[in-house]
């Protein structure tokens, strides 16, 4: 498979793509058997996550700092696997800590979606509905994570 992740971003050489792949290989084929994701996943190792991380390794060092990055996508899209499988590379690879917040975590407690639902309209009963979300909170967690140390 040809390398998917553009190979002017990343300062990753053949051999050192090779040797990465080689020492995250059993990492990564644990972390989709923990996620129950099919190992055809595996082949993008090489291509995509390893360049992908290693690019987000470079912006950090740049920035001398936390770095936030969002991946956004459709709901079952896979940002969550896709999340896990970086955090997987970006430590055992580079060193690097990182904290995964999903949208899923920021919902407003049930019985402030149940208010808005009468208040409201009746859809906000529903997770995922725009407005279901603590966006304060979200920002909030944000804010404090960037000001953590290592």
């Amino acid at each position: 498979m040809k390398t998917l992740w553009p190979s002017e971003r990343t300062n990753l050489s053949d051999s050192e793509l090779d040797q990465f792949e080689q020492a995250l290989l059993p990492h990564f084929e644990e972390k989709l058997a923990q996620l129950a994701i099919n190992k055809a996943l595996c082949a993008y190792l090489k291509p995509f996550y390893i360049p992908f991380a290693a690019w987000l390794r470079d912006k950090k060092i740049a920035r001398n700092g936390p770095m936030v990055v969002g991946i956004n996508g459709a709901q079952g899209s896979g940002k969550s696997t896709m999340s896990e499988l970086l955090a997987l590379i970006l430590k055992d690879s580079f060193g690097l800590s990182t904290a995964i917040l999903s949208i899923d975590d920021i919902y407003k407690t049930r019985a402030q979606r149940q208010q808005m639902a009468i208040d409201i309209h009746p859809l906000f009963n529903t997770r995922g509905v725009p407005g279901t979300h603590d966006t304060r909170l979200g920002i909030e967690i944000i804010q404090k994570l960037k000001q953590l140390k290592a």
